[in-house]
């Protein structure tokens, strides 16, 4: 049996963790949208507006006005949104939200300190859920508050509480500070004890 080891830059590495990153939570975003597709393929219309089950669901049931079905389109996204636009910014959103908590893991590794990259990114999730949960001002500094739609509006008015594109700018900064600080520790990084944790 023949063995060999290959050498690579340290920024090719880096490069291939990265398209490593954002190929998984693609693949896992196209997963989601293919499976959503092929349990509605049977119900589904082709239309730029909201359907009425989705919009008046609860004025024609009142008895399951709290159910699942109910709720699962909320009134802040139908009301502001058109379903194409409104899933597209969700699932970009969505990818970026992966993509920062991806780069929150690799930086930590570079680090040597996976469990607390782990711990960071369960903290940003929970506290932000909390924070979107309590209708806090300072929720927009977490990123799932950043990348649920229905966040960024009113209920019932056509009003944004946040700018969709302020969520696009705090992702594309916080994923470039954190490919630059990636690089900045590649040149720490020992690779030859990397696995050995």
């Amino acid at each position: 049996m023949l063995f060999c080891v290959q050498r690579t830059w340290r920024v090719n590495w880096l490069l291939g963790q990265m398209l490593f990153l954002v190929m998984s939570s693609l693949t896992f975003m196209l997963g989601v949208i293919l499976s959503t597709f092929l349990a509605a393929a049977g119900y589904l219309q082709w239309s730029e507006q909201w359907s009425a089950t989705v919009t008046d669901y609860s004025r024609l049931f009142p008895e399951n006005a709290d159910s699942v079905a109910a709720n699962l389109i909320p009134e802040n996204l139908y009301y502001q949104y058109v379903p194409l636009r409104s899933a597209g910014n969700s699932a970009v959103l969505i990818f970026l939200l992966l993509l920062v908590c991806g780069l929150i893991m690799l930086v930590f590794a570079e680090l040597r300190q996976k469990l607390l990259g782990v711990g960071i990114n369960v903290f940003l999730l929970l506290a932000g859920g909390a924070a979107i949960y309590l209708e806090t001002p300072i929720r927009w500094a977490f990123p799932c508050c950043n990348a649920i739609v229905k966040t960024h509006f009113t209920k019932f008015f056509r009003q944004q509480i946040y700018e969709i594109s302020y969520s696009y700018i705090y992702f594309f900064s916080i994923i470039v500070s954190l490919i630059l600080l990636s690089l900045v520790l590649l040149r720490k990084t020992n690779f030859l004890t990397a696995g050995e944790e």
